[in-house]
């Protein structure tokens, strides 16, 4: 169980029946780079667009992040790097939101122009919030999500909730990235 409770009721948790433990949950940690905003031609996306006659269209690529279009006027000030009417499921609830999954759209939009895109948060109660967000975004119909996130409290020795859930999209025909943090 997951659960949110306010740091001056810590001590009162050992009154509670059957109250056994806690573990704080982390906020997922964002892998922020530097990129350059011609990636094409380091990944050689431009000649396989221009040799294969594609540029993203009929695909929705689903990006996870902290936030989209909370800093700096969002999604409206990315003039014109981004797609046409991004999809916000969820956008950052915590405090701190970087507008790194706004950047994240921007590559991808340089990269699959004519790809629509979709964003989630990543962000909320520990490794569900990730799961939640891989779960969101197929149901949305992305048929490719990438993340940049490192979930703190995800296991390290067996698949957690965000493992079993890209794990769980793979299968369904998804294809799923994530950064190496």
């Amino acid at each position: 169980v997951t659960g949110w409770l306010p740091v001056n009721q810590i001590l009162n948790l050992s009154k509670l029946a059957n109250f056994d433990s806690v573990t704080p949950v982390f906020k997922p940690i964002t892998n922020v780079g530097t990129y350059p905003t011609d990636a094409d031609p380091v990944i050689h996306a431009d000649t396989f667009r221009t040799a294969n006659g594609v540029d993203g269209t009929g695909v929705k690529v689903g990006v996870i992040s902290d936030s989209a279009n909370k800093v700096g006027g969002g999604l409206a000030a990315s003039d014109g790097n981004v797609a046409p009417g991004v999809q916000v499921l969820a956008d950052d609830p915590l405090a701190g939101p970087t507008d790194e999954g706004r950047a994240m759209l921007e590559i991808v939009h340089h990269i699959a122009p004519g790809a629509s895109e979709a964003f989630n948060t990543g962000d909320g109660p520990g490794a569900s919030g990730i799961a939640d967000a891989i779960n969101a975004l197929g149901a949305a119909g992305a048929r490719v999500i990438t993340d940049d996130l490192t979930g703190p409290d995800e296991p390290m020795f067996n698949d957690g909730l965000a493992a079993q859930a890209a794990e769980n999209a793979v299968n369904s025909g998804i294809f799923y990235t994530t950064s190496a943090g």
